[in-house]
């Protein structure tokens, strides 16, 4: 498959909807700003989100309204430890720690993960609780894993992560020893050098005797480069838990799930077809799950897909598409990722529909190739475009569409669609 952005190279892709998927949900949230809001939370629902990644605060989530919409709750124990409710967005954390840091005083750390244990099992009295122990110990904002001395002083560093890996060891046991088998432990959330990571970690429980339940990784900078990157780690991931006995020693094994746990990068957040282009990847790869980044915006909740008022934004309507069709999801094929594709027997139009991306390249059509059509001589089209967005854009609705007809033989047709940039066209089949 051609992966580059060829300016000359003529950009086709296909649609095979005779062949059903049957993917995992990447739809999820992170924090989305939901505490107690019905309208967010019913809004959310409507996505069906498979998990929400945050923390029982105001400014976060609530439990029993992400269960309510259908998603697994998240916990990332650390934003509590840190009170990032206190923090100014995007500050260094060194000023506003309301406790020192876990390998400052030990036994405060462990009383702290006794107690979450406690609230959890309270918060949710049935069925798996996941908990992610530390976000991102590979950031100096979150970590003191490397020298930044508007972050944190030369006294705290931890350059080679042990202090970090026995902060994972002693939340581990204690969650374990206090919920038991229901808790699901995520790690190592990192912003990047996932594999680095997750083999330290891994490597690390193997020799001490934790457990690793959920690899988590965040995808919250980098470009289609990275996302390409996406279905080679897992795969080799999925290899390294199926036969290398260190790693089934220190996770799950086979039954390990794998999370991209943020995704979209702060310049392309408002991006439908930056989304597409990451719904496809996770797809292919067989990601077991997946949650949207959020960033500091104070115009937005539900990681920017609605403002503060609930309108929609030209994301929420590809988010939207995502949901709606992932459950009669079929093949398709791109020779150019920047303009991926996801499509569905039956999604948001309540027929045949295809959601072709564009992310952020110049615009150019792309011939998409169909195939597993009904049998009729043609099918009428509608095509709605749904332009990238910005903190105060709203479309409450679904724009009016352009309108075509396609000629069908032998169940096969072709058609030209060119999608806005940074933006998709939702393309609607009927007859």
């Amino acid at each position: 498959m051609v992966w580059s952005a060829g300016a000359s190279a003529a950009i086709q892709a296909t649609v095979d909807f005779s062949v059903l998927t049957k993917p995992k949900n990447q739809m999820g949230f992170m924090h989305g700003e939901v505490h107690e809001d019905p309208l967010t939370l019913n809004m959310a629902s409507q996505l069906m989100p498979g998990i929400w990644r945050g923390s029982e605060a105001s400014w976060s989530m609530s439990t029993m309204g992400v269960t309510q919409s259908g998603a697994v709750p998240v916990h990332i124990i650390s934003n509590d430890w840190l009170d990032l409710a206190e923090k100014p967005d995007g500050a260094c954390r060194e000023k506003f720690l309301s406790r020192p840091l876990p390998f400052q005083d030990w036994n405060a750390w462990r009383l702290f993960v006794q107690q979450k244990a406690a609230e959890l099992k309270q918060l949710q009295p049935t069925g798996e609780i996941w908990v992610d122990i530390w976000n991102e110990p590979d950031w100096p904002p979150f970590w003191p894993v490397r020298a930044n001395p508007k972050c944190f002083s030369s006294r705290l560093l931890d350059l080679d992560g042990s202090k970090w890996l026995e902060t994972f060891r002693i939340a581990e046991q204690i969650l374990r020893q206090q919920i038991g088998p229901r808790v699901k432990i995520m790690g190592p959330s990192t912003a990047a050098r996932v594999q680095t990571w997750t083999e330290k970690l891994v490597r690390f429980c193997a020799a001490k005797g934790c457990k690793v339940d959920l690899i988590g990784w965040h995808m919250a900078g980098g470009t289609q480069v990275g996302i390409n990157q996406i279905s080679s780690i897992a795969s080799v991931m999925r290899k390294q838990l199926a036969t290398n006995p260190t790693w089934k020693k220190g996770t799950a094994g086979p039954a390990t799930k794998i999370i991209i746990a943020e995704y979209v990068p702060i310049k392309y957040r408002w991006m439908p077809g930056t989304m597409v282009s990451f719904w496809y990847a996770m797809e292919r790869a067989g990601i077991d799950g997946g949650a949207l980044s959020r960033w500091p915006d104070p115009n937005s909740k539900l990681d920017g897909l609605l403002d503060l008022s609930g309108n929609t934004r030209s994301t929420w309507w590809a988010a939207n598409a995502y949901a709606q069709g992932r459950q009669n999801r079929v093949l398709v094929s791109t020779n150019n990722a920047y303009w991926s594709l996801i499509a569905s027997r039956q999604g948001l139009s309540g027929g045949m529909e295809f959601l072709l991306g564009n992310n952020d390249q110049p615009v150019k059509p792309v011939s998409v190739r169909l195939t597993g059509l009904p049998n009729v001589r043609s099918l009428k089209v509608q095509i709605y475009n749904l332009p990238q967005s910005s903190d105060t854009e709203v479309m409450n609705n679904l724009p009016t569409p352009s309108t075509t007809t396609i000629s069908v033989r032998s169940g096969q047709a072709s058609i030209s669609v060119t999608p806005p940039r940074g933006g998709a066209a939702l393309v609607a089949l009927g007859s």
